[in-house]
């Protein structure tokens, strides 16, 4: 009895007309707040040290990958301003923050075990120009995608005033800690 119990539940949750767990996805309350930051637990930091792979992209052959991806970008990618109206994401045309996100989607798509190592930082160039890149976490640390650069650079080696970065969907402000 309690199978065919159980059979039943899971043929109704399969047609849409009962969730197993609960949970109304039309209803708000069905998604996990994002809440406030927080330090993270200590084993994952324990976690993170000792297995940096589990936590940032390997460097060596995917920051070559990653090389590969943004030339492809850059030659697909037509420049194009957004107009008073600034979108973001707009796919393969833009500016710079359009070919930020351009860059984030492809990686994401390249690297899927390693979405969260994607995020995109802003800053002043030299020319005074705010403007928006890619950043990829590795294991050797945070290299930058930019449309204006012809390859992907470690964040430290571009001449940038570095003001506010993605951390997974919160953003921080790096200005004041560079």
């Amino acid at each position: 009895m309690k199978y065919l119990i159980t059979t039943a539940l899971f043929l109704l949750a399969a047609c849409g007309h009962v969730n197993p767990y609960g949970v109304d996805a039309g209803n708000p309350a069905a998604f996990m707040p994002a809440g406030t930051s927080i330090a993270a637990p200590r084993q994952y930091v324990f976690l993170c040290y000792e297995r940096p792979e589990m936590c940032r992209l390997p460097a060596g052959e995917a920051t070559r990958m990653l090389q590969e991806l943004h030339r492809i970008t850059r030659a697909k990618f037509t420049v194009k301003d957004d107009g008073v109206i600034d979108t973001w994401g707009r796919g393969l045309e833009g500016d710079c923050d359009d070919f930020a996100y351009a860059m984030k989607e492809g990686a994401t798509n390249l690297f899927s075990s390693f979405n969260a190592a994607f995020g995109v930082a802003t800053a002043w160039v030299e020319t005074g120009q705010y403007h928006m890149v890619m950043t990829a976490e590795t294991t050797d640390g945070t290299i930058v995608c930019d449309i204006r650069q012809t390859q992907c650079y470690p964040w430290g080696a571009l001449p940038y005033k570095w003001d506010q970065r993605q951390v997974g969907v919160k953003w921080t402000k790096i200005g004041e800690i560079q």
